[in-house]
């Protein structure tokens, strides 16, 4: 008899979960990329190809220091040739997150952008897409600072022998972007 009341019960349940249902206009519209939180970051992932391989070290990124809802580093991918896909991915991001930060508004916080990279417990910080291509190669030329990132990490800044102003601007820069949080 206990059994029998146990099976009825739970045809009782099942057919209350069966009917439910949901108005699709109802919900929120989902982002269209994956997001992996992981080390105070969050990988935007748009494409279903990188999605299923996803590794911590995307080919192509471009990262937004600070820009994530708790002030986590935003790292979007790219495709190799042309911005479309990082674009894409960055408005979804500002939608979802209601996020109003420079790069929200298609606008870098300075006249010149700056490009840092996070590897290995160091940033990298690149002036140029160009250097950083060169950097995915080889970086000829740094200028490191030891435990002077903002949690103690690693500085490492691109330099130029021909503009000696560059490694003062992206010192400048990456420090006042860190200040400010």
């Amino acid at each position: 008899m206990k059994s029998f009341y146990t099976l009825i019960l739970g045809l009782f349940l099942l057919s209350g979960c069966a009917a439910t249902s949901s108005s699709p206009s109802s919900e929120a519209k989902a982002p269209q990329y994956l997001e992996i939180h992981q080390n105070g970051r969050i990988y935007v992932v748009g494409s279903a190809d990188l999605t299923e391989k996803y590794h911590p070290h995307l080919p192509y990124t471009q990262t937004f220091l600070g820009l994530g809802p708790k002030g986590e580093t935003v790292v979007l991918e790219m495709e190799k040739k042309g911005d479309e896909l990082k674009d894409k991915l960055l408005g979804q991001v500002c939608d979802y997150f209601k996020l109003s930060a420079p790069a929200c508004e298609g606008k870098s916080a300075s006249d010149q952008a700056f490009i840092a990279i996070y590897n290995d417990g160091r940033y990298y910080v690149f002036g140029s897409e160009e250097m950083l291509q060169k950097y995915n190669a080889f970086l000829p030329l740094t200028q490191t600072y030891i435990g002077q990132g903002p949690q103690g990490e690693t500085l490492i800044y691109e330099q130029e022998k021909k503009d000696t102003g560059l490694l003062v601007r992206l010192k400048g820069e990456f420090e006042a972007h860190h200040q400010s949080k």
